[in-house]
């Protein structure tokens, strides 16, 4: 007990690294996935890479552009599908630890595409919830959640989930 008390007050006390895109600063983020579809028939899961532009406007709050590629592999019927998206969107950091929370929501589109489907873009909501650190006074890495609901045929009926590492370049005004 004692140890875990220890823990969350270093966290606590320790300076904040605001690992997040902070006063005018420009962060670029790229980010290696797993990926789950568990909505789609049969459970399909895959891999895919996230790359991401945020802006900061102060400490808390920030906006950017998303880009997105994901690939599943369905081995029940021997093909594969993928997304490839882009969407846009804000962001909001809890800067009082050095581990910074943070959520954002983006709007944006998907392009769904595989050769036994009908290719199609797709409307989506994305919803992102994590945590980086600061590792060095310009790169940070972190841990991400994503869940994408996706507009589609049956409305809303579709998610798309990741969970991902994020490695981020932190781009200072001077």
């Amino acid at each position: 007990m004692a140890k875990i008390l220890f823990f969350f007050l270093f966290l606590l006390s320790a300076n904040t690294s605001l690992a997040q895109a902070g006063h005018h600063e420009l962060v670029l983020t790229a980010s290696p996935n797993a990926v789950a579809m568990p909505s789609f028939g049969s459970d399909r899961r895959g891999a895919g890479m996230s790359g991401s532009a945020f802006y900061g406007f102060d400490r808390h709050w920030s906006a950017g552009t998303i880009l997105t590629h994901q690939h599943f592999y369905n081995s029940e019927h021997s093909y594969s599908h993928n997304f490839t998206g882009a969407f846009v969107g804000t962001g909001f950091n809890i800067d009082v630890l050095a581990f910074i929370p943070f959520f954002s929501l983006s709007l944006g589109a998907l392009y769904s595409h595989s050769l036994r489907e009908e290719n199609s873009f797709v409307a989506a909501v994305r919803n992102t919830i994590g945590f980086d650190h600061r590792v060095v006074r310009n790169w940070s890495a972190g841990l991400q959640f994503e869940m994408y609901i996706l507009t589609n045929k049956d409305f809303f009926s579709s998610n798309l989930s990741l969970l991902s590492v994020r490695f981020s370049r932190i781009l200072e005004r001077r």
